[in-house]
């Protein structure tokens, strides 16, 4: 098991390498309300970290209650069972 993990972490650092950044996501991330969010102002913070991108107005929409319903109603309609823990309630 443990060198599946030496491998991910190895072909993450060659694409660190070739101006390729991974944001590993896992489900539990999208367990909570605000998961979806909190890994998109990861994403934004990273792309201006690493590639001089200005995200300000992209982190100022997470913000927004409208769009933040709406985009989680569209993650949880794409989720199997429509939910983010993977269990299921019933069909969709």
């Amino acid at each position: 098991m443990r060198q599946k993990y030496v491998d991910d972490l190895w072909r993450n650092r060659e694409l660190l390498v070739a101006g390729r950044v991974v944001l590993p996501v896992v489900k539990e991330d999208l367990a909570t309300p605000q998961g979806m969010d909190d890994l998109m102002a990861q994403a934004y913070t990273c792309a201006h970290r690493y590639f001089g991108v200005d995200m300000r107005k992209r982190l100022l929409q997470l913000e927004n209650t409208d769009q933040k319903r709406d985009r989680h109603d569209f993650l949880r309609s794409i989720l199997p069972h429509g939910r983010a823990d993977g269990s299921s309630r019933g069909t969709m």
